[in-house]
């Protein structure tokens, strides 16, 4: 039996944090994980099988494992004959008669440059078929992917889910023109299903459902449990696109209302923001409305302001000002965030309440143009 030495360079690969990218914010901690299927389509040749024969090298913690191949996803013909890789990597073998099962990734020098621990016949199938998607537009991937979300292997599920996981707001909203509702229907009465795929799949149903879908999504929205409210941002938006008028009205009532629970009103802040990021310019309105409600209120009305200021919008300069010294505004992390603004904003009032407040507290105000600097790298 031949084997196939590799790199420790090249086994080193799976351990790296995941490059920068821009990532649905329905999807929670989903959206920082790396998924499989890029690492697969970036694969010169794959290969999977058992593990076997983990061996420590010393006391360094370095060591070898083979791998038995069993099959050859991506083949090479330098791969004829070769039935056993030695991975330059200790990993566990609890018991040699139930082997655990691992896909490794090749390079054009078949290096293993990733893999993955376990696999089934049915993720096998899953990343084969993505082939057919690979160098396509977003919303052509996603479209295929979709056809997998409610897919019985978890596994295949999970990485369907992924793929919109690590899509932008935007790629998500797009790809929902080519999305039929029918399995988003039966996927958000799924009562097991975990708060960031429900919040994806409830906001699809929104962009592919008709009016009746409503009724799905508006129990959550009348009795928020611990699950919704995790997932009340795409409730929400899911709601408001099949019934605007409904749901924005919920969203307004619930912001301006601090006798609602934090976790409910943080959801529906979620929601706005999403449409946002997706449509700025179909939801400016509706956006800066739902801001004006925030900033009135001081438990929210950093988190307003601070959107504000990033996305350089100065409409609600004048309302922002007035709030500053009143009671429920004199939280540090309040004041700062609309100081800081004031600071920013190159509008002729924020400049004169700059200057006056200097006078007053200018410790605070140096600070905080301080901080402003660093920040922009002056």
């Amino acid at each position: 039996m031949r084997g196939l030495g590799l790199s420790v360079f090249g086994l080193a690969v799976l351990f790296l944090p995941p490059s920068p990218a821009p990532a649905c914010s329905l999807c929670g901690p989903y959206a920082g994980k790396s998924a499989f299927v890029p690492q697969y389509w970036q694969a010169h040749a794959v290969v999977c099988g058992t593990l076997a024969n983990p061996k420590l090298d010393g006391n360094t913690g370095a060591g070898t494992t083979e791998l038995h191949i069993d099959k050859r996803v991506k083949d090479d013909p330098r791969l004829k004959g070769i039935n056993v890789f030695i991975l330059p990597r200790y990993l566990t073998v609890l018991s040699p008669k139930e082997p655990p099962r691992f896909i490794a990734l090749l390079d054009d020098k078949l290096q293993c440059i990733g893999g993955r621990a376990d696999y089934s016949p049915a993720l096998l199938d899953f990343l084969a078929a993505s082939e057919a998607v690979k160098g396509k537009l977003r919303d052509e991937k996603l479209a295929h992917f979709a056809k997998y979300l409610d897919s019985a292997d978890a596994s295949v599920a999970e990485e369907a889910f992924m793929q919109f996981a690590q899509a932008s707001d935007r790629e998500v909203l797009d790809a929902a023109k080519s999305l039929k509702p029918d399995v988003f229907r039966k996927l958000v009465q799924d009562q097991k299903l975990v708060p960031e795929r429900l919040a994806l799949f409830a906001f699809l149903l929104g962009a592919t459902g008709t009016p009746a879908d409503a009724d799905l999504l508006a129990p959550y929205l009348r009795k928020p449990d611990d699950r919704a409210c995790k997932a009340l941002d795409g409730i929400l938006a899911g709601y408001i696109l099949i019934k605007p008028k409904e749901g924005w009205a919920w969203a307004h009532s619930v912001v301006g209302d601090p006798k609602q629970s934090f976790f409910v009103r943080w959801g529906t802040v979620k929601a706005v923001r999403f449409l946002q990021r997706a449509r700025p310019e179909q939801y400016h309105k509706e956006f800066l409305h739902t801001a004006g409600l925030m900033i009135q209120t001081g438990e929210l009305a950093d988190v307003a302001i601070g959107d504000l200021e990033r996305a350089q919008i100065w409409d609600h300069t004048k309302l922002i000002l007035a709030q500053y010294g009143k009671k429920s505004h004199t939280a540090p992390i309040v004041r700062n965030a609309l100081v800081r603004y004031a600071i920013v904003c190159p509008l002729p009032e924020a400049r004169d309440f700059v200057n006056q407040l200097r006078q007053r507290e200018p410790k605070l105000v140096r600070e905080l143009e301080q901080d402003i600097a660093f920040e922009q790298g002056k």
